[in-house]
């Protein structure tokens, strides 16, 4: 689950930095835009001052107010695509910081599962240990009742002749 949210934040982040790379690259465009429009302004001022001064006076007040239209739209596009772009950085530095946050989590509960891992190792080593005792123990208590088993019959065996024996004096 947490690899799937941080796969998750990882497409998220991927997103926001394919848009915060596009929004870089329409606020170039718009700057560019006008710096050309400055520029293109200039040389209609430049060219209208040698014409006429009634043609410069329209000349110049029609390009002023085309250039103004124009740079208005592109300030107000630059406006824009500088709003977009404060809003995916913050997005971006959210999905970030959420990141972190996921990836510090998975990190804890991996640093507990594997101390539970070792505490669980460490009993079955125990418990390993406890059997082979036991087995050990085990084997001793075998092989010494197999030792009394064979003295038993021994001294049945003895009992049983002894018996046989008597009876037969007594018989006799």
């Amino acid at each position: 689950e947490l690899s799937q949210e941080v796969e998750t934040c990882s497409e998220r982040l991927a997103d926001v930095e394919y848009k915060y790379d596009n929004v870089t690259h329409q606020l170039q465009e718009a700057r560019r835009e006008i710096v050309v429009l400055r520029q293109h302004y200039d040389a209609l001022r430049i060219s209208s001052e040698q014409e006429k001064k009634d043609a410069v006076s329209n000349a110049q007040h029609e390009i002023q107010s085309q250039a103004e239209t124009q740079f208005a739209v592109a300030q107000k596009k630059f406006m824009q695509l500088k709003n977009d772009h404060q809003k995916n950085v913050q997005e971006k530095q959210l999905l970030q910081e959420q990141l972190d946050t996921i990836q510090h989590q998975a990190d804890n509960k991996e640093r507990v599962h594997k101390s539970h891992i070792a505490q669980l190792k460490d009993e079955l080593d125990v418990v390993r240990l406890e059997l082979s005792s036991s087995r050990t123990e085990n084997q001793k208590v075998k092989s010494m009742l197999n030792e009394r088993m064979t003295l038993l019959e021994n001294e049945k065996e003895r009992l049983d002749e002894l018996l046989d024996s008597k009876v037969k004096e007594c018989q006799e």
